[in-house]
């Protein structure tokens, strides 16, 4: 197939979904393009000051501050998306093998989503002549990791923005309202890294998720907290969860002020 009808971008499985007909499901939100992948910046939140410190300060120990990152720039942990250089290999040598790979797949009969049929292929590549099989092979399977994960990451994104929405409202009611804390949900975290689980309407029933309306409908990825700082007037929505393919936890933090009395939304989101 060609490769100008289907320009490669760094996602294999976009190519291979089109060219096999397989259930990809959406692209990622909020995925940064390969060519940006790099050191991550640092970025401060929106509470952040910028005072120079004093001799006073400087003598004594401080904890350890950790360092947030705007999520849609810096990649789930434990994956690895293809650089500029490797996406242009890839687009020029790798093509016979994702044709081959995308007949395997056709004659197979599978429930398995298009990635894990596509990395169960490219762990036994069928051979092809004048391809550096164990190069294509390892940067196809990169990319693979690192567009599953960013699809897990899906539902940790939208999920934050769906309750930051439920805390908006409570603060547009008349007279206003601020939601308190809710615990993380589900309690263990370590139960997330084998997958998906469900959580009962009981789980959601701490006051702060009554408050902001939100329960979890269906299997989940993620963990979820909402801490609420009265004094600061902010609230801080927390998931966590395991997206990527070595069980490495990700912490994804979206801060929502409300100084103005009104929730400001606008803000991104962090990696932790």
């Amino acid at each position: 197939m060609s490769a100008r009808r289907y320009p490669w971008r760094g996602r294999a499985l976009v190519w291979l979904a089109a060219t096999f007909g397989a259930c990809a499901g959406p692209p990622p939100a909020e995925a940064p393009s390969a060519t940006r992948a790099g050191p991550a910046t640092t970025t401060p939140p929106p509470d952040a000051g910028s005072a120079t410190p004093s001799d006073d300060d400087a003598a004594a120990p401080r904890p350890a501050v950790p360092v947030l990152r705007l999520a849609r720039e810096t990649p789930p942990p434990g994956v690895s998306p293809l650089n500029t250089e490797e996406q242009a290999y890839v687009k020029k040598d790798c093509e016979p093998l994702l044709d081959a790979v995308a007949r395997a797949a056709k004659s197979r009969k599978s429930k398995k989503s298009a990635v894990d049929v596509t990395l169960e292929i490219l762990a036994k590549p069928p051979k092809v002549k004048n391809v550096d099989m164990q190069k294509c092979s390892a940067l196809l399977i990169r990319d693979l990791q690192t567009y599953r994960a960013r699809s897990i990451e899906v539902e940790a994104l939208q999920t934050l923005k769906r309750i930051g929405v439920g805390l908006a409202s409570v603060l547009a009611k008349d007279p206003p309202g601020v939601c308190p804390s809710a615990p993380p949900t589900p309690e263990n975290l370590n139960a997330l890294a084998d997958g998906a689980v469900d959580t009962k309407p009981a789980d959601w029933a701490a006051d702060g998720w009554r408050c902001a309306g939100f329960a979890a409908a269906g299997p989940i990825r993620f963990q979820y907290e909402l801490v609420t700082d009265v004094k600061a007037k902010k609230y801080e929505l927390i998931a966590r969860g395991y997206p990527g393919p070595d069980r490495q936890a990700t912490e994804l933090v979206f801060i929502i002020p409300f100084a103005s009395g009104e929730a400001d939304l606008a803000q991104p989101i962090y990696r932790r």
